[in-house]
């Protein structure tokens, strides 16, 4: 986060550092927003203290995730698409949400083929008080700017742009090496082993070039 920080304030000379910071999560599993919120959030909010944003952000989190049995289906069959799924930008925040939790289903695209998966929307911490009509808004319009499709798509953009530097993890590692990304992970592991497996992955990475450090060469 600090070296994201570092390199907005290097593309922006002169200008004030942000305060909000509107965070999408992916692969996130119910029972884990509790990690999340007691250790992911604490790292960004100290890093944006250890680049001296005074006063600190504003930070939104919302974990998305489309592994999930909902589905959506307009009472009117005259109000569906041609495919018969709801059509784009429909939205339910009720009857099937938490009733204590700020969440939404969004069905952003218009399906192709079969039936289409609505992405689920948890907002675990928001700091910036989004209103619900707001930040339903918004997610649907960063499935309208990814840069690969024409036509918006199943996810928020950065949701996706994430997908593809995972994907390309692999690519930043010596193939002869005991590092591939796609073993599985031990189910049960020692603190100070997991730590020093890490470490290793850590030190085996072979950095970009920095001509393509803070460009999006991924998309």
């Amino acid at each position: 986060m600090q070296q994201i920080i570092n390199e907005y304030k290097k593309a922006n000379p002169g200008k004030k550092p942000f305060t909000s910071v509107l965070y999408f999560r992916d692969g996130v599993a119910e029972n884990q927003f509790k990690t999340v919120i007691d250790e992911e959030i604490p790292r960004i909010r100290s890093a944006c203290a250890k680049a001296g944003i005074k006063g600190g952000v504003k930070l939104t989190c919302v974990i998305v995730g489309k592994r999930h049995h909902y589905r959506l289906f307009p009472a009117d069959p005259s109000s569906a698409d041609r495919t018969g799924n709801a059509p784009p930008g429909t939205v339910i925040d009720s009857v099937i949400t938490s009733p204590v939790e700020f969440d939404f289903f969004l069905q952003p695209h218009a399906g192709l083929l079969g039936t289409s998966r609505p992405v689920h929307c948890n907002v675990i911490v928001d700091d910036n008080m989004f209103t619900p009509d707001d930040l339903q808004q918004l997610t649907f319009n960063l499935c309208h700017v990814y840069a690969r499709s024409t036509r918006s798509v199943s996810l928020p953009a950065p949701v996706y742009y994430a997908h593809l530097v995972c994907s390309r993890a692999n690519h930043r590692y010596d193939p002869k090496g005991n590092f591939s990304l796609d073993a599985p992970a031990p189910r049960s592991l020692r603190k100070e082993d997991a730590e020093r497996r890490l470490q290793e992955f850590i030190n085996a990475f072979m950095p970009l070039h920095p001509n393509t450090q803070s460009v999006m060469y991924f998309q």
